[in-house]
């Protein structure tokens, strides 16, 4: 029998994700593009994920862009050269497996078709050392603190026949207990957790950026605060 899920059960909540107009998306952001490649045994079900994150100068991060599919590696690393293109992201994280060679290869392949320059990317080291659930419940300070936002335009993007915000908010109120999450769809929330996983010398991938912000960017954290 299905057990009814309580309040007290979940992780996090639909309150828990605030959204932020374009216009009040601070201008000096440091853009990282975050990935899950569904490398593993269920490969066949997990979505290959591409989301953008920009930190500002207090380690908020603003979520710009969600794809996610169960791409080929030739459109999946397509879509991550677009995102690159766009965004000018600091580097485009991607778990260090035995297929990342294969992925980078392709994406280079293609850069070099194109005319642009190669990726950056960096190997996420050390990901398999905690579970997908554990590098998830890592976000629920941020998301409580509203210090990881989306930008409204994602509820308005579609993907795989599906709404990508109601879909990725989905995937993340399924993150309840390390059982239940099991053989679950819970990629996009896999990819946004790389915002928290650091390398051997414990320092995050994802860093802040360190300058002084604009005007705009203190009004539009003191209008999210104030939400």
């Amino acid at each position: 029998l299905n057990r009814a899920i309580s309040a007290e059960d979940l992780v996090f909540h639909e309150w828990m994700f605030k959204t932020v107009p374009a216009e009040k998306v601070p201008d000096n952001l440091n853009h990282y593009i975050l990935t899950d490649s569904a490398t593993g045994k269920d490969a066949r079900s997990s979505y290959r994920v591409v989301v953008v994150v920009g930190l500002d100068a207090s380690d908020c991060a603003y979520v710009r862009d969600v794809q996610f599919g169960l791409w080929a590696p030739k459109e999946y690393m397509g879509r991550v050269i677009e995102a690159r293109d766009r965004y000018n992201p600091k580097s485009v994280l991607m778990e260090q497996v035995a297929w990342q060679d294969a992925f980078r290869a392709v994406g280079d392949l293609m850069c070099e078709q194109m005319g642009t320059r190669k990726l950056h990317v960096t190997a996420v080291q050390g990901r398999s050392l905690v579970s997908k659930f554990e590098r998830i419940e890592r976000l629920e300070p941020r998301l409580r603190a509203n210090k990881l936002v989306f930008e409204e335009r994602i509820k308005s993007l579609e993907a795989d026949n599906k709404n990508v915000w109601k879909e990725m908010v989905k995937q993340f109120l399924d993150c309840r207990d390390e059982e239940t999450s099991k053989g679950l769809r819970i990629d996009i929330p896999d990819a946004i957790s790389d915002l928290e996983t650091c390398d051997r010398d414990g320092i995050r991938y994802c860093k802040p950026n360190r300058v002084q912000r604009s005007q705009k960017e203190l009004t539009a954290v003191q209008e999210m605060r104030k939400n």
